[in-house]
């Protein structure tokens, strides 16, 4: 569960934390029971279809590649566009507050 720290989640959860109070760390608590919940529904059908990722499944399920590397293709662009580029930015303003550096030139 913890494969998805990163300078955003420190950034946003402090900000959020410090708007919101304590329902944050209630969230985020939930948050682990539901993931847990998931891993208890989706690897025993995982296992039982001897395949390791949504995509490798898909394909299985569907049949054919074109729907794997649609999937694939499409959570990489994702995670680029979303993920990348808010830990690249999140760490630039944790160096702006910190260092006392310019924005731009965290980056």
């Amino acid at each position: 569960m913890s494969s998805n720290v990163g300078s955003g989640l420190f950034i946003g959860l402090a900000g959020t934390g410090a708007a919101g109070g304590i329902a944050v760390g209630g969230f985020e608590w939930n948050a682990t029971w539901v993931l847990l919940a998931l891993g208890w529904i989706f690897v025993p059908v995982y296992i039982s279809a001897g395949v390791l990722t949504m995509p490798e499944y898909l394909a299985k399920r569907f049949g054919g590649q074109r729907i794997r590397l649609c999937m694939s293709v499409l959570s990489l662009v994702l995670y680029v566009l979303t993920k990348i580029s808010t830990d690249i930015f999140s760490g630039a303003l944790f160096i702006q507050v910190a260092l006392g550096w310019d924005l731009y030139l965290s980056t």
